[in-house]
């Protein structure tokens, strides 16, 4: 096992990533580029440039184990634990304990002949690979880091997230005064039409269809009057009934309160056919509650849903976040996408083509938060090797994007050592004594039985470890894994396939099965965890790690 030297607190973390201007002591390094001397300062200051590098020039290539090093002190660093592994024998030709720890948090992986090859140079691609996979066993996300300057983000539902992440990079979406997004809020008129008209502002083919029918309600100067009509969405709000963007029946709206889904739907076909030039078709057998035309042309665009029993409920309300996402429908049926990994690559890098498929989707992901650049010829040079000066600045602008995040999205409040499977064990044998007890909407206690959730959170009280009570939070407890490498003992998150809403949890046992709380007609019962249809695989929590 390496030497390791003393961990500073997370709090030291943070206070360098803002404070990267002031003046930091001298390298003890030798050969560092001048480029490189500002980043390579902090990550030494900071401690997680490997120990072995003192003896050498930062300009020579950094292999794979001491990348596993380096991403095993930022860990330790960011998460306030010292991680050792459960076993060192995953390899034939390392037993060294950072692989072994990165291994076991996903962060690296071996060959197929079972080597790591620890003392081979990383190349440009592994290195993307590795830091992506740094990322995402911290749960950090592009979608993640948008909404996280919102003091409100964590209200978003999960559904919503990705569409209220792709309003805001856009520009269609901002906070309040108060940097609130207000997900749950209901929409008014007037904000329905400010959100929809900066959509429609992206497009430069979007023209003026007129006005659709004349306006009767007028001021004193010929002015049209509308109703409770806010100062700030004055100009947008007579812009876009000027342009017939609005219906006509718009003057006898009251702007400032909320906006119905059917009115929406009018508002949404209007800016479709300004856009695209063409009358939508309509879905005539959308919903048994409404034959309105804008509704079931809205319906055939996929800009709207309706609701699991055929209604699509015209006169209710919409929240904030319901309307991210309706905007986002409205941009792809208007022909609005983001570009994709392969595209960026394509217009980033003159040499994409030589980028393995496998690390793709990774190195888009770090050139598009800064961390991953080309060279003066616009290259990415992925199969080129990794110098510890050019990985070491790399590791540390993802630090600097991930740092302030993390400390309000910590891991979770499970800390301490990786441990052996057998403890995973042991709350698995604990979860099946209790099947047969009766599901308890609430129940948490073998006393008065179980629901989904509380039946996880049990066992795993009953093992020491305090994970969240019910699903939405036990969702962002332990690491996540993939469904490929689930484990025994590992939580499995269910999400309605329509409503994206998180449904039921249970505990994976092995050979495709869970235990879990089923209903009040099974109670607790052990099933195949791909047992429902309606419901699909949100996350996979793994609590021992």
């Amino acid at each position: 096992m390496i030497s390791r030297r003393l961990r500073r607190p997370l709090c030291a973390l943070i206070c360098l990533l803002f404070c990267l201007s002031l003046a930091l002591p001298a390298l003890a390094y030798s050969g560092v580029s001048n480029w490189a001397k500002e980043d390579v300062d902090a990550a030494d200051a900071l401690g997680i440039v490997p120990e072995e590098l003192q003896k050498r020039a930062l300009t020579s290539a950094m292999t794979r184990m001491e990348m596993c090093h380096m991403a095993v002190n930022a860990f330790e660093k960011l998460t306030g634990s010292s991680l050792y592994p459960a076993k060192l024998d995953h390899f034939s030709d390392t037993r060294d304990a950072d692989v072994c720890v990165a291994y076991e948090l996903g962060i690296v992986g071996g060959f197929p002949d079972g080597t790591f090859r620890p003392t081979n140079p990383i190349t440009r691609q592994e290195f993307a690979k590795v830091t992506g996979n740094f990322l995402n066993i911290l749960g950090w996300s592009e979608d993640a880091q948008t909404l996280s300057d919102f003091a409100d983000e964590k209200n978003v539902s999960n559904w919503a997230k990705p569409a209220a992440a792709d309003m805001v990079r856009i520009g269609i979406v901002n906070g309040d005064n108060k940097n609130m997004l207000n997900p749950g809020k209901s929409v008014s008129y007037e904000e329905a039409c400010a959100l929809f008209f900066r959509a429609y502002q992206m497009f430069e083919n979007g023209e003026d269809v007129g006005t659709i029918g004349a306006a009767e309600t007028v001021g004193e100067e010929g002015e049209i009057v509308f109703n409770g009509l806010s100062n700030w969405a004055r100009a947008t709000v007579t812009q876009m009934y000027g342009m017939g963007l609005l219906p006509e029946s718009a003057v006898q709206m009251q702007m400032n309160l909320p906006i119905t889904r059917g009115d929406l739907c009018e508002m949404a076909v209007r800016i479709y056919q300004s856009v695209s030039g063409t009358v939508p078709a309509a879905d005539d057998a959308a919903f048994s509650d409404t034959d309105r035309q804008a509704i079931l042309q809205a319906k055939k665009l996929g800009i709207v849903n309706g609701y699991p029993d055929g209604t699509f409920r015209p006169d209710g309300v919409l929240t904030r976040e319901q309307m991210f996402q309706i905007t986002g429908n409205l941009l792809k049926a208007c022909g609005h996408q983001e570009l994709t990994d392969e595209q960026l690559l394509t217009e980033a890098f003159s040499d994409y083509t030589s980028i393995g498929g496998w690390a793709r989707e990774c190195i888009a992901t770090l050139f598009r938060i800064g961390v991953m650049r080309g060279d003066n010829q616009s290259r990415a040079l992925p199969q080129s090797q990794t110098s510890c000066e050019q990985a070491i600045a790399m590791f540390m602008r993802t630090l600097k994007q991930v740092g302030k995040w993390y400390q309000n999205h910590p891991l979770s409040k499970i800390v301490g050592p990786l441990t052996s499977p057998n403890k995973a064990l042991q709350v698995v044998d604990l979860a099946k004594s209790f099947v047969g007890y009766p599901y308890v909407w609430a129940g948490a206690n073998p006393s008065v039985g179980f629901d989904c959730s509380g039946l996880v959170y049990y066992v795993y009280k009953q093992m020491g470890y305090n994970i969240q009570r019910d699903g939405d939070g036990q969702a962002g407890n332990g690491i996540a894994v993939k469904e490929s490498d689930m484990q025994p003992g590992d939580i499995i998150i269910f999400a309605n396939k329509y409503t994206g809403a998180i449904q039921h949890v249970g505990l994976y046992i092995g050979d495709g099965m869970m235990v879990h709380a089923q209903s009040s007609r099974t109670g607790v019962v052990i099933s195949r965890y791909d047992y429902d249809k309606n419901k699909y695989i949100y996350t996979i929590r793994r609590i021992i790690y």
